[in-house]
């Protein structure tokens, strides 16, 4: 009976670290994200810059400069919000990244290089880890099917 459970056993368990490497550890990431300390951010400058691909289509991103004021420091920032295509920059620029707009951020306590601008939960990095161990799964379910259908006493039989 065991030697019939190892193909699971073995499959099962290259699913659940599939599960909990891809997935998992995901999801504990956002988890520690969303506690990092928010901050509000006002834009000095917005401005939208062209990026092109291999493909030679083009890609425009918002660059923003912002100030900030840390523990009594102001701070400068410089970083690039989005890409797409040229309406949808300048639509996200008009609607949320005009100059003076005041704009959350949030920085990493451990590293003040690392910003972002939104901290939420997705369902990404489960979905990640959650197929390839349904596929994993999957195989080590098949081989135990197959294991009990093909019986050598029967095969003898006929």
């Amino acid at each position: 009976m065991m030697r019939k459970l190892t193909p699971l056993l073995v499959f099962t368990a290259i699913a659940a670290a599939f599960f909990y490497g891809l997935g998992i550890q995901g999801l504990q990431e956002q988890e520690h994200r969303s506690k990092w300390p928010k901050h509000k951010a006002k834009i000095i400058k917005s401005e939208i810059i062209s990026a092109h691909h291999q493909e030679g289509s083009a890609h425009y991103g918002l660059h923003l400069t912002m100030k900030i004021n840390i523990g009594g420091q102001t701070r400068i920032l410089k970083r690039q919000k989005s890409s797409g295509t040229l309406n949808s920059i300048k639509k996200l620029k008009k609607r949320d990244y005009k100059v003076g707009n005041e704009i959350p951020i949030y920085i990493n306590p451990e590293n003040k290089s690392e910003i972002l601008f939104e901290v939420h939960h997705s369902w990404g990095p489960y979905l990640v880890g959650f197929f390839p161990a349904l596929v994993f799964f999957l195989i080590a379910l098949s081989t135990l099917k197959t294991k009990a259908t093909t019986r050598p006493e029967e095969s003898e039989r006929t």
